[in-house]
C-alpha cells in the first residue's frame, strides 16, 4: 500500500496562513501605535522640562527672564484692513457673554465704566475664546482665556503701514481717570490724540511682512535660550521651525505644503474654513510644540508656565462624537453642552 506525500498547501490551508498572518501584523502595529501614543505625554513633559532648563540657565546667564507672546491666532491687532480680514479674534466676556468688538483699535483699561462708548473694544485678561473668524472655527483654544492665550518667543508688531503689515499685538494702554473724575477723557475714539504711542501704544517692534515674522519669532527664541537653544530643542523634538507656506487665517499662520488635504469633520490640529471644510496649520516660525506636534501655550503666572492640550487637541472643550461644539466660549469651562466633553481632562501643565 503506497503512502501518498502532499506536497503543496490547499486553498483553504494558504488562506488560513495569509489570515494568520494578517492578524499578527495587526497586533504587532497596534501595540507599536499604542506605545508611541503612551510616549508622547512623556515626550511632552520631558519637552517642557528642557525648555524650562535652557531659560533657566539663559536667565541666570543675563541675568533676566523672558517673557511670553500673544498667541498668533488671539493676537489683539486689528487686521479688518487687510483684504479678506475680519479683525480681531473672536472672544466673549466672561461674564455676560458679549462679543469683544473685533475691528478698531482695542483698549486695554482697568474699568470698562472709564470709557463711555468705548467698552466694547476693551481687552480684558479673562475674556475667552470664541474663534479666528467666526466662533468655534478653533477648538484648540475655544474657551480659553485670554491671559493664557500666549506662546513662548516673541509678538508682531502694527508693522508700517499698518494696512499691509497688520501685526499680532496693537492696543492702547490707558491710565485710571484723575481722582474726582469717573472717566477718561477722549471719548469716543480714546486714540493717540490724547493718548500718544511712546506712552500709550503697546505694540512690539516689527512688521508683519512674508517672511519677517518668522526672523522676529527666531530672534526672540536665539535670545530667550541662548546660542544653539532652538538647533538643540529641534533634536529633542521639542520645536517646530516652519518658513515656508501659504499664508491663511489673517497672515498669521501657514498652510504646510504637504500638508494641503482637507477634512468634512473636525480631527485635532485643524481649523475650520469658510467653505466648512477642515484643515491643517501651522504657526509661522519657530514654535515650541507638544508630543502631538501641537503648540503648547506658554503665560506668566507665578512664573513662566507651558501647557500642552493633550491628545484630544483641544484646552478647554472638546466637540464630542458629532465634532460640533455646542457649549459657549464663556462658560465651556464650567458648563457643558450638547455631547461636548471636557478637553481639559488630559492637558499638561509645568509646574512655575
Amino acid at each position: 500500500m503506497k503512502t501518498v506525500l502532499r506536497s503543496a498547501f490547499t486553498a483553504i490551508e494558504m488562506l488560513v496562513v495569509i489570515v494568520i498572518i494578517i492578524l499578527l501584523g495587526s497586533l504587532v502595529m497596534a501595540g507599536a501605535n499604542l506605545l508611541s501614543e503612551q510616549r508622547k505625554p512623556v515626550m511632552t513633559r520631558n519637552a517642557m522640562q528642557a525648555v524650562l532648563s535652557a531659560l533657566g540657565g539663559r536667565a541666570a546667564l543675563i541675568g533676566g527672564n523672558t517673557g511670553s507672546a500673544e498667541h498668533p491666532l488671539a493676537g489683539t491687532a486689528d487686521v479688518s484692513v487687510v483684504v479678506g480680514g475680519s479683525g480681531r479674534p473672536r472672544f466673549r466676556r466672561k461674564t455676560g457673554g458679549s462679543l469683544v468688538n473685533v475691528t478698531g483699535e482695542a483698549l486695554e483699561v482697568g474699568n470698562l465704566a472709564w470709557v463711555p462708548g468705548a467698552g466694547g473694544r476693551v481687552v480684558m485678561p479673562d475674556d475667552c475664546f470664541d474663534g479666528i473668524v467666526t466662533a468655534q472655527d478653533l477648538p484648540l483654544l475655544f474657551g480659553v482665556e485670554r491671559r493664557r492665550c500666549r506662546v513662548l518667543g516673541g509678538a508682531v508688531g502694527i508693522g508700517t503701514p499698518a494696512g499691509t503689515f497688520p501685526g499680532i499685538t496693537a492696543y492702547r494702554r490707558l491710565d485710571p481717570p484723575r481722582v474726582g473724575t469717573a472717566t477718561l477723557p477722549g471719548t469716543p475714539n480714546f486714540d493717540r490724540a490724547l493718548y500718544p504711542d511712546p506712552q500709550h501704544l503697546v505694540s512690539p517692534t516689527g512688521e508683519d511682512g512674508t517672511t519677517t515674522q518668522e526672523t522676529i519669532q527666531t530672534r526672540s527664541l536665539e535670545t530667550a535660550l541662548g546660542p544653539g537653544g532652538i538647533e538643540e530643542l529641534s533634536r529633542l523634538g521639542c520645536i517646530r521651525t516652519t518658513t515656508a507656506g501659504t499664508l491663511i487665517l489673517q497672515r498669521r499662520a501657514l498652510i504646510d505644503p504637504v500638508e494641503t488635504a482637507t477634512f468634512a469633520a473636525w480631527s485635532p490640529g485643524c481649523y475650520q474654513r469658510t467653505d466648512g471644510r477642515w484643515q491643517v496649520y501651522r504657526l509661522r516660525g519657530p514654535i515650541l510644540i507638544d508630543g502631538w506636534g501641537r503648540e503648547m501655550l506658554c503665560w506668566n503666572e507665578n512664573g513662566l508656565r507651558f501647557s500642552s492640550a493633550g491628545k484630544d487637541g483641544v484646552f478647554v472643550c472638546a466637540p464630542g462624537p458629532d465634532g460640533i461644539i455646542s457649549s459657549a466660549a464663556q462658560t465651556a469651562a464650567t458648563v457643558l453642552a450638547g455631547d461636548d466633553r471636557d478637553g481639559s481632562v488630559d492637558n499638561l501643565t509645568s509646574q512655575p
